[in-house]
């Protein structure tokens, strides 16, 4: 299939055949996502090469957005809670560091305070695992991102690959907190673990990969996020993720997301391959 044509037809025939799930909504909180990891990334490689003696204390990190930038703290949490380290980022650059981190006499914001609280939670809620909720896999780590914005306040749990050329996409979770921080329960995202390597493959002519949703109709915001940590280490540009009702498709290059309705993703399969 010629994948620029596919392209064409898709963004356009989006506009008018598919008005459900929201593809904004889901890139851009994808795409938020996607800066509070690779500006904690960045912060902690950064913090451990810097600050040695400090990274024997650390024992947790994270980031979220402030203003017009983002901050990412690194913490020691014991009997109380110190900020080891806060560094700043713009938030249209996660991947540089603004300015000189501080270091220095430092408590957190009331904002840090309830970030850590609930990153802290989660924590003890997946190593308690109760029922055996949570999956570990040999290769597999989990990242945790705690979110709070005017809709809510969750703990986003990822899973990482440890081998390199290899991406994860599935076993992750969205651990939901009230206003006091209190839990509230927990989701999965995902139903299972997907593979996928960086590689293209035998076959060059291959420029997508893909995936198959059973929980949710749509490509997940977690989704997002973690193939554009990867965006610049692909041999290939589109990622499918199809469903019993809609397909995905997301254009890493140009960071586009086009949602089309299943019987219609047919139709204009069936145009394209018509046409050669």
């Amino acid at each position: 299939m010629k994948y620029s044509a596919l392209l064409v037809i898709l963004f356009f025939s989006v506009a008018v055949a598919a008005k459900k799930p929201d593809a904004d909504k889901i890139l851009k909180e994808g795409k938020m996502l996607y800066t509070l990891q690779e500006a904690s990334v960045v912060a902690t490689t950064h913090f451990l090469q810097q600050f040695p003696v400090l990274s024997e204390k650390a024992n947790g990190y994270l980031s979220y957005i402030n203003g017009n930038e983002i901050n990412t703290i690194i913490y020691y949490h014991f009997d109380s809670t110190r900020i080891l380290a806060r560094y700043h980022f713009a938030a249209s650059q996660p991947d540089k560091i603004a300015g000189i981190p501080e270091t220095r006499q430092l408590v957190p914001s009331e904002l840090e305070d309830d970030l850590i609280t609930m990153r802290e939670k989660a924590i003890e809620k997946i190593k308690v695992n109760k029922d055996g909720y949570y999956t570990y896999y040999d290769g597999v780590s989990f990242t945790l991102l705690p979110v709070i914005n005017n809709h809510e306040r969750c703990v986003y749990v990822m899973s990482g690959s440890k081998v390199g050329d290899v991406i994860i996409l599935g076993n992750d979770y969205q651990l939901r907190f009230d206003k006091n921080n209190k839990y509230r329960g927990v989701e999965r995202i995902h139903k299972s673990l997907v593979k996928l390597s960086t590689k293209a493959g035998m076959d060059t002519t291959q420029n997508a990969t893909l995936h198959k949703h059973f929980i949710s109709e749509a490509i997940d915001p977690t989704d997002i996020c973690t193939l554009l940590l990867y965006k610049d280490q692909v041999e290939w540009d589109l990622h499918y993720v199809l469903s019993r009702k809609y397909v995905s498709v997301f254009d890493l290059k140009n960071e586009k997301l086009a949602i089309i309705k299943t019987k219609d993703w047919k139709k204009i399969g069936s145009r394209i391959m018509n046409k050669e």
